[in-house]
C-alpha cells in the first residue's frame, strides 16, 4: 500500500506535465492536427493489440524466478515489433482513406503520419524486457523514472515543435522522442541486457497466460478506442480531435488512478492469490480508494465541463464541453472495473476480464454507431458511458465470487463515494448561484470557486464518511499510518 501511494503521488506529478502540455499544445494546433494524430494513434494501438503476445503479464503473475524467460519473451517482441511496422508502413494509404470524410481532409499528410508514427512500434520493441522486474518486486521508483523521462521528452518536443511549425508534426515527434527516452532509461536504470533466444516450450507456457491477455487487450481496445475510430469515420477528423482532446482531459486524473491500480494491484493479488483473507483485504482497500478518488472528479469534472474547456481552450474546441461530461464518467468506471481486472488477473483467471470487455464492447458498438450518426459527439458520449456502466454488474458478481463474499458487500464499498460525490456536485450547484452569470468572468468565476468549493465539499464529506463508517480516501491514509 506505501508502494502505491508512493507510485500514485509521482504519477500525479507526472500528470500535470502531460496537463500542460494538453493544454499548451490545444492553444496552438487546431483540432484537425489531433484528428489526424488520433488517426495513427488509433492505427497503432488496434494493430498492437491483435499481436500482443501477453508474455510480459504473464512473467508479473508467474512465481518463482522468471529470469530463464526474458530473453524468449523479448524476442517474441521485437520480432512482432518489426512485423507491425511493415504492415503500418504498406497498409498507411488505405487506413488514411477509411477516414477520408471531409473535404478539407488530406490523404497524402495522414498517410506519412501514420507511417512515421510506426516508429514507435520499433523503438517500444527494443526496451529492456528486464524491467518487467521492477514491477513484479514492486520497484516503482525506477518504473516511476522510465515514466517521468518517457513524459518529460514527449512534453519538451512536442511543445517546442508546436511553437516553431504549429502542425501536426509537433506531436508526432514529441511522441517519438518520449518512446525513444523510454528505450535509453530502460537500458540505463536496469542491469539485464537482453538476447535474442528462442526456446518453444518457454514461449507455449507463457501463452496459456498470455493468451488471454490478448484476448482481453483486444476487447478493452475496442471498447476504449473504437468510440474514437468511429467518431472518425462518421464525423471526420476535426470531431474525432475534439473528441480525442476530451478523452485526454476526461482521464487525466481517473486514468491516472485506474493505471496505478493497474501497475500496483495486480503483482500485490499475485503474491497473495492463495490468502483469501489478505486477498479480500487487498481488494477492499483498492475499491474503497479508487472509487471515493474517481467518482468524484468525473462529477466535478462534469459540473464544471463549460467554464473548464472555456478557460483553457481556444474558441476552436468549445464543443470538448459537450463530451467531457459522458468521458469523465466513462473514466471513472473504467478505473473501478480496473481493481476487478487486476484481481482476475492475479488469481489466475483473466478469462474474466476478458468477459467483462466482451459485455462492454458488444453493448459498445450497438450503441455507438446509430447514436453518433443521431446526435453526434453527445450521442458518442451516450453510448460510451452506457458500455462503461454495463461492467458493474459482472464486476461485483464476478469479484464476489472470487472472494467468497457478497455481491452485496462489494457493492455497499461504492456507496461512501457515491455519497461523497453527490455532497461535491451539490456545493458547486449552489455556489454558482452567487457568482457573475456573463462574460469570461462568468468562466473564470465559476472555475475557481467551483473547484475550491468543490474540493472543500470533498474533504468535509471524506471526513463525515471516516467518521461514521470508517470509509472511503482517509481509511487509506489511517492503514498507512498504522504501519509505519
Amino acid at each position: 500500500m506505501r508502494a502505491g501511494a508512493w507510485f500514485s503521488a509521482l504519477r500525479m506529478f507526472q500528470r500535470g506535465f502531460a496537463a500542460l502540455r494538453v493544454i499548451i499544445l490545444a492553444r496552438l494546433l487546431a483540432p484537425e492536427d489531433f484528428g489526424l494524430m488520433g488517426i495513427a494513434l488509433i492505427t497503432l494501438a488496434f494493430l498492437e493489440a491483435f499481436t500482443e503476445t501477453g508474455f510480459r503479464s504473464a512473467l508479473i503473475q508467474k512465481t518463482g524466478d522468471i529470469k530463464e524467460y526474458l530473453d524468449v519473451a523479448w524476442t517474441a517482441v521485437l520480432v512482432r515489433s518489426v512485423f507491425l511496422f511493415l504492415i503500418i508502413f504498406l497498409s498507411a494509404p488505405y487506413i488514411a482513406g477509411f477516414f477520408d470524410v471531409e473535404e478539407s481532409f488530406d490523404r497524402n499528410l495522414a498517410t506519412w503520419v501514420i507511417r512515421v508514427m510506426a516508429l514507435v512500434v520499433l523503438i517500444r520493441g527494443m526496451v529492456n524486457i528486464g524491467t518487467v522486474l521492477f514491477d513484479k518486486q514492486l520497484e516503482f521508483q525506477k518504473r516511476f523514472f522510465i515514466q517521468a523521462g518517457e513524459t518529460f521528452a514527449d512534453v519538451g518536443v512536442g511543445i517546442t515543435l508546436a511553437i516553431i511549425y504549429q502542425n501536426v508534426w509537433a506531436l508526432v515527434f514529441g511522441v517519438i522522442a518520449g518512446a525513444g527516452m523510454k528505450l535509453l532509461l530502460s537500458y540505463v536504470l536496469h542491469p539485464y541486457r537482453p538476447r535474442l533466444r528462442w526456446e518453444t516450450d518457454k514461449a507455449k507456457e507463457l501463452y496459456v497466460f498470455g493468451r488471454w491477455i490478448l484476448f482481453n487487450n483486444v476487447l478493452f481496445l475496442a471498447a476504449t478506442r473504437g468510440d474514437a475510430a468511429v467518431v472518425g469515420r462518421i464525423l471526420g477528423p476535426t470531431s474525432l480531435g475534439i473528441y480525442e482532446l476530451g478523452i485526454r482531459m476526461a482521464q487525466l486524473m481517473t486514468r491516472e488512478i485506474g493505471a496505478v491500480t493497474g501497475v500496483v494491484a495486480f503483482p500485490a493479488y499475485s503474491e497473495v492469490q492463495r490468502d483469501v483473507e489478505r486477498l479480500r483485504r487487498a481488494f477492499f482497500m483498492s475499491l474503497d480508494m479508487v472509487s471515493s478518488i474517481t467518482i468524484p472528479i468525473a462529477v466535478l469534472t462534469s459540473v464544471l465541463a463549460a467554464p473548464l474547456v472555456e478557460v483553457v481552450l481556444e474558441d476552436a474546441w468549445l464543443d470538448v464541453a459537450i463530451i467531457l461530461p459522458f468521458l469523465a464518467a466513462a473514466g471513472a468506471m473504467r478505473a473501478i472495473s480496473a481493481v476487478g481486472g487486476s484481481l482476475f488477473m492475479g488469481v489466475g483467471k483473466p478469462s474474466l476480464d476478458f468477459q467483462m470487455s466482451i459485455l462492454r464492447t458488444v453493448i459498445l458498438f450497438v450503441l455507438i454507431v446509430p447514436l453518433a450518426n443521431a446526435y453526434g459527439l453527445a450521442g458518442a458520449g451516450t453510448a460510451v458511458i452506457i458500455s462503461a456502466l454495463s461492467m458493474l454488474p459482472f464486476l461485483l458478481w464476478s469479484s464476489a465470487k472470487q472472494l467468497d463474499v457478497s455481491p452485496f458487500r462489494i457493492g455497499r464499498t461504492l456507496v461512501p463515494s457515491v455519497l461523497i460525490s453527490a455532497s461535491v456536485a451539490g456545493a458547486v450547484v449552489l455556489a454558482e448561484w452567487f457568482g457573475p452569470t456573463v462574460g469570461l468572468e462568468t468562466a473564470i468565476w465559476r472555475l475557481v470557486l467551483g473547484s475550491v468549493i468543490g474540493f472543500a465539499a470533498y474533504v468535509a464529506a471524506c471526513a463525515v464518511i471516516f467518521a461514521v463508517s470508517s470509509a472511503g480516501p482517509l481509511r487509506v491514509l489511517a492503514v498507512m499510518r498504522a504501519r509505519k
